[in-house]
């Protein structure tokens, strides 16, 4: 079974002319605003073709979880009680680093990419490709500031 999900263009005039089943999402947007745009919907098509189970329940449940973490980390909510403004107050004038290792290699990159978008910070690696090199420029200690 083929299905379409698109933002427009040719790919939109393909599945028409071919009759494939499509659902046209909002266009002009960056890619980390389209994401779920392009996610739900393939979420509900794999539920359709029974591969997963409950996503109308587990997408309410996490719209829950994210308007609390959104109210919680908020302008207007003081900094000793917003771990989002705690975390940016640490980072301070370092550089902030991720690491990651088999199912959590594709963290490094996306945070990487939001804070060079964000912050004009980049750096990041990939266990067990991560370089030797840079491991030991990290020894010199000034640098690292760690927290939790």
């Amino acid at each position: 079974m083929i299905f379409c999900i698109s933002s427009g263009g040719a790919l939109i005039k393909y599945a028409k002319k071919h009759k494939v089943p499509y659902l046209q999402v909002p266009s002009g947007m960056p890619p980390r605003a389209a994401l779920p745009y392009m996610l739900v919907p393939l979420l509900f098509f794999l539920e359709k073709a029974g591969l997963v189970t409950g996503v109308k329940e587990e997408l309410e449940e996490t719209t829950i979880l994210l308007e609390k973490i959104s109210e919680e980390n908020g302008p207007e909510t003081l900094t000793r009680d917003n771990f989002a403004k705690t975390t940016a107050t640490h980072i301070g004038d370092t550089a902030p680093v991720v690491y990651g290792s088999g199912f959590s290699a594709a963290l490094p990159i996306e945070l990487s990419s939001s804070l060079t978008k964000t912050a004009n910070q980049r750096l990041n690696g990939v266990f067990p490709e991560l370089d030797h090199n840079e491991i030991v420029g990290w020894e010199a200690g000034e640098q690292c500031r760690y927290f939790s």
